[in-house]
């Protein structure tokens, strides 16, 4: 390869130097015709046509010898440069030539080093694994000899702890036997005890509907009853308003302190004539029908002393829109009254109760249940937010 680029070299310098050789010789040319022309003006200088002619192949010969002058440098620039780029492409061929050569060397290098270490460590691996080799057969030898003393003594061992492992699972059988038996006697217990817990609660529930049952028809017993009384009583009325009507037209002339004495003596005498009623039941049913019977005396009284008080031109107290409660003692019995005044209505809700235990309960003067009491109140009271 250098040998090569070495003749290659030598080819451009040998050329390089005629193209030299050549370019002197032009220019010793140039030069002599130069010489001549000058020599050739000299002598036909006296001439004025031959000096023109002189002039002008002078001029010429000077015109024609730089026009020559200046290809030929211009070729020995191009020559020059072609030898230029020529011995450059050589020189990079050359470097580049040399530098493989080096490269080549630099993996050979590198191979042979690598080589050398994996020769190196496979023989320090080589002798590790003889190292270890020697290591573990004195150690296994010493272990076989720890284990060949030691195995009696773990046999011995070994013996003795299955002889407690099976003494603990015997107790721990037994012990589990016992334990199933207790749980078997406590679930009995508990599924008789559970057992009979939902007898008493399925007892409860019958009897509880009976009761319910019981009272629904107690209850619809005393509606009913309640309900005939009113309808008694609104007959009474009927019939005691017209009375009343032929009384005031009767006593219209009559003193009204007189007519309200009258009245509350009424009223006195029949107060004392329902307890006296009532003091002599004991039977809880007919007391009922007696406390029906005595309330209806006593309405019938009410009704009359009214009918007093209305004859005599009692003024009537004016309430305000709501809900107004009073409370009224008088010596056998306690009114609680609740008016319940809207913009086109009034209600009057009346709870009486007597010293001796009976209670009865009133809208605007007709006897209710103490349960549509307490409903129609307590309605009144959400509708007017009291």
């Amino acid at each position: 390869m250098k040998a090569i680029a070495d003749a290659k070299a030598k080819a451009y310098a040998d050329k390089a130097e005629r193209e030299r050789i050549a370019a002197e010789e032009l220019a010793k040319k140039e030069a002599d015709a130069k010489a001549k022309a000058e020599a050739d003006s000299t002598a036909a200088f006296n001439t004025a046509e031959t000096k023109r002619k002189v002039e002008e192949e002078k001029a010429k010969a000077i015109a024609d010898a730089k026009a020559k002058a200046d290809a030929e440098k211009a070729e020995r620039e191009r020559i020059a440069a072609e030898a230029k780029a020529k011995q450059e492409e050589i020189a990079k061929a050359d470097s580049l030539a040399k530098f493989n050569v080096a490269e080549a060397k630099r993996k050979a290098d590198e191979d042979k080093i690598k080589k050398d270490a994996e020769a190196k460590a496979a023989m320090e691996a080589e002798r590790k694994r003889i190292e270890e080799e020697k290591k573990a057969k004195i150690e296994a030898d010493a272990m076989a000899k720890v284990t060949a003393d030691s195995l009696k003594a773990f046999n011995i061992a070994e013996t003795k702890r299955l002889a407690e492992e099976a003494r603990l699972k015997k107790a721990a059988d037994e012990k589990a036997r016992v334990q199933a038996i207790e749980d078997a006697k406590a679930k009995a217990i508990a599924d008789a005890k559970a057992k009979a817990e939902e007898e008493e609660r399925l007892k409860a529930e019958e009897a509880a509907k009976i009761q319910a049952a019981q009272e629904a028809a107690e209850l619809a017993r005393i509606e009913k009853e309640e309900a005939a009384r009113a309808e008694s009583l609104r007959i009474f009325n009927e019939k005691k308003a017209a009375q009343a009507k032929i009384d005031a037209e009767k006593n219209k002339n009559v003193d009204p302190k007189i007519l309200a004495e009258r009245a509350a003596k009424a009223k006195a005498d029949s107060l004392a004539l329902i307890e006296n009623e009532i003091n002599s039941i004991n039977d809880k049913e007919n007391k009922n029908k007696a406390l029906t019977a005595a309330e209806v005396k006593r309405m019938q009284e009410l009704q009359t002393l009214r009918d007093a008080m209305t004859s005599a031109s009692a003024l009537k107290k004016e309430y305000a829109e709501g809900i107004t409660e009073e409370k009224i003692d008088e010596a056998k019995l306690t009114t609680y009254k609740t008016i319940v005044k809207r913009k086109s209505s009034q209600e009057v809700y009346k709870k009486v109760v007597y010293n001796w235990g009976g209670v009865f309960y009133f809208k605007n003067d007709q006897s209710i249940s103490e349960l549509s009491y307490n409903l129609l109140i307590n309605n009144a009271k959400k509708e007017l937010k009291k």
